[in-house]
């Protein structure tokens, strides 16, 4: 047994493998004790079997323990007192969620617990949530990366990471070095930010960012410059058409208006047709 992923609930020790479809769960009393009676005392360790080899853990309260397993399966595990016997005796239950054709996890780092509810990147490329939606018996489990869902799909999120960080979703995709932020208050998708992240970290209330391709470590979303560079950035405007496509339009003036530092030169371009197909005028702002 290789130990690939640990979670407490309870202060119980959950020890899953990704070469083994079997759980160990410690007593909560003592992290390296493993055993347990028969019938199985509250408290005890405890050995749970499942029928594929795990991806990875997370509890989104305190009376129950997600497990993920391969592409699409996800089981809940609670500890329920036996029928028929005394208020201290207790047996682990697993039960499946039932969740849609490769809606698993990708891996334990792509797991995170978001106040009530778990998120995850599922193996179709989608950001799900599993909270509890409203007149319905069970917890759900809803893609909220629609509206971005092109950006998933495009997406490499190998070594990837999830972090919460004041109301904001964090997910990055390493090898694209981009990260996609979704602000949890407002429920709406920022636009991804290029940068060159694997794992990202919490220290005094701040974010920071490892990098994915040298040995050095960043304070994210500080000052006004990319680590004394300047920040490379795009503003998409959509097509205006006047509510008519076939009608045709003229103009020979143009408004630009934007907040500038002094020593910052923007080029602006003006597409016309789709992707600038009959033609494209550029300009710079200085």
């Amino acid at each position: 047994f290789i130990n690939h992923f640990v979670k407490v609930l309870n202060n119980q020790v959950f020890l899953g493998s990704q070469n083994s479809r079997t759980i160990f769960v410690s007593k909560d009393t003592s992290y390296t004790d493993f055993t347990f009676a028969s019938p199985r005392i509250t408290g005890e360790g405890a050995l749970i079997r499942l029928d594929d080899t795990p991806i990875g853990f997370e509890s989104p309260d305190n009376e129950k323990m997600l497990i993920f397993l391969g592409k699409d399966r996800i089981y809940h595990v609670t500890f329920e007192v036996s029928p028929g016997s005394t208020a201290d005796r207790e047996v682990p239950r697993v039960k499946p969620l039932f969740v849609s054709a490769g809606q698993g996890a990708i891996s334990q780092e792509l797991i995170a617990k978001i106040k009530q509810a778990v998120v995850w990147v599922s193996n179709n490329k989608e950001l799900v949530e599993l909270g509890q939606v409203e007149n319905l018996p069970g917890p759900q489990a809803v893609s909220i990366s629609d509206p971005i869902k092109p950006d998933f799909l495009d997406a490499n999120f190998t070594n990837g990471e999830i972090e919460f960080w004041r109301n904001n979703i964090l997910i990055t995709a390493p090898p694209d070095s981009k990260v996609f932020i979704y602000d949890l208050s407002k429920r709406f998708w920022q636009p991804p930010q290029t940068l060159g992240m694997r794992r990202l970290s919490q220290f005094d209330g701040l974010l920071y960012g490892h990098s994915n391709s040298i040995a050095e470590t960043y304070k994210l979303f500080t000052g006004l410059n990319d680590n004394t560079n300047p920040i490379a950035s795009k503003a998409h405007f959509a097509y205006v058409n006047n509510g008519r496509r076939d009608a045709l339009k003229n103009f020979n003036r143009y408004f630009t208006e934007v907040f500038l530092a002094s020593n910052t030169k923007l080029d602006v371009s003006i597409l016309f047709e789709w992707m600038g197909a009959k033609s494209i005028q550029t300009y710079q702002l200085d």
